[in-house]
């Protein structure tokens, strides 16, 4: 379907969507197996959604809440996030690539196999995550990003870039830094460095 503006209840399994505007009429979403291209979900509320094996490429998403829903085997490409509430969500095997995410929300997540690829997540919030395996930042602008009570043992931050990032100092073990990021992170742990 193509340059149309539709209701939630009129996706259809499986079913591709380009150009489209969507727009919540209460219907509970479930996206099963759908594509979405240059699709713009104007709806601010979207919470407790359930998004399985979906693609969205160019699609817009800026401002909306997602909160506690499950987002598995999906795929987010060039997308438009900026200030996304994914807070409480279930992402599993789902990608974000070349998306533009500033202020997006994912604390209280649980994150599995979870992959972010240059994407811009400046002063995206990570806080108190309930679970953050096999996620990956590649190529990420994570500057002023909040981990806040999120252990990250196992996250591996050295191939993603930025010059501040709040986390908890006892739950920083088992991450994986470059050199420069390093030095950041003790200076933020308040040593000096010579």
């Amino acid at each position: 379907m193509t340059d149309e503006t539709l209701p939630i209840s009129d996706l259809e399994y499986g079913g591709s969507y380009t150009n489209c505007v969507i727009i919540n009429d209460g219907a509970p979403l479930r996206l099963d197996t759908m594509q979405f291209e240059k699709c713009t979900f104007s709806t601010i509320n979207f919470d407790e959604s359930e998004i399985l094996d979906c693609t969205f490429i160019h699609c817009d998403f800026s401002n909306t809440d997602w909160s506690g829903s499950i987002i598995y085997r999906s795929l987010f490409e060039n997308c438009r996030l900026v200030g996304i509430d994914l807070a409480q969500t279930q992402l599993k095997d789902t990608r974000y690539t070349n998306c533009h995410a500033l202020y997006a929300n994912f604390s209280e997540a649980k994150m599995t196999n979870t992959a972010f690829q240059t994407t811009q997540l400046t002063e995206s919030y990570f806080q108190n995550l309930l679970s953050i395996k096999k996620t990956t930042f590649v190529a990420c602008q994570l500057d002023g990003a909040d981990f806040g009570g999120t252990s990250l043992k196992g996250v591996d931050f050295s191939k993603s870039n930025f010059e501040s990032l709040v986390f908890s100092p006892e739950l920083m073990a088992g991450c994986t830094l470059n050199q420069e990021q390093a030095a950041i992170f003790m200076i933020n742990l308040g040593v000096k460095i010579k």
